[in-house]
């Protein structure tokens, strides 16, 4: 099924899921993480992927909207508000509908490579796939002839449900390639791969994706 990876796309990394998802608010704490584990300010933090600004020098404090932590939640908070409101009309959330995608995209998943996947940890993993199984769209089966855990693969209903669920990212990508010409929109791809891999929050260590979302 030609569909849109989880993340290939700039909604999905803005918001995070797989999926839509939490991403920039947990970079901001993170963040703040660190800078009290080196006792450094969080202004310094950023500046590893940020340029000084001339406040910075000048020693004054930095206002929100010269923050690029803050206006990075901002847009976070509001794309996943609009992809939340999205995913209603289909009874899913965001983090339920990332565990079906990645399922549908990689067949015979385990459980703790959907956590890995998603960015969580694998209890908060299990509580999309009970929801996704009991409504008959994921199932999970041991592997023939293996003990290894078992596996998890989508139904038919399932795969339609993620064909449904692709329709509507590919909207939202839409709309971002309406505000952002083809140039930039590579840009922003790039900058979030870096961004992502600075704070690590594709790290097994750093879930991103809250316990509660499922």
């Amino acid at each position: 099924m030609d569909t849109l990876r989880t993340r290939e796309t700039s909604g999905a990394r803005l918001s995070h899921l797989l999926q839509i998802d939490l991403c920039w608010s947990h970079a901001v704490d993170h963040l703040n993480e660190q800078s009290r584990e080196r006792n450094v300010p969080p202004r310094r933090l950023m500046n590893d992927v940020s340029p000084q600004s001339p406040t910075q020098a000048n020693g004054e404090l930095l206002t929100l909207e010269q923050s690029v932590g803050f206006r990075l939640s901002r847009v976070a908070r509001a794309r996943k508000r609009a992809w939340t409101e999205e995913l209603e009309a289909l009874a899913l959330t965001p983090a339920q509908a990332s565990a079906l995608r990645a399922v549908v995209e990689r067949p015979d998943l385990s459980l703790r490579a959907l956590a890995r996947t998603m960015g969580t940890d694998p209890m908060s993993a299990k509580r999309c796939v009970d929801e996704l199984e009991t409504r008959e769209l994921l199932r999970s089966t041991a592997a023939p002839g293996d003990r290894r855990p078992r596996v998890l693969n989508a139904t038919k209903s399932g795969r339609a449900l993620a064909r449904e669920i692709d329709r509507r990212v590919r909207l939202q990508e839409a709309t971002l390639r309406e505000v952002l010409s083809a140039h930039e929109y590579e840009i922003l791809l790039s900058v979030l791969e870096r961004l992502e891999g600075h704070l690590e929050i594709h790290s097994p260590s750093n879930p991103v994706v809250e316990k509660s979302e499922c």
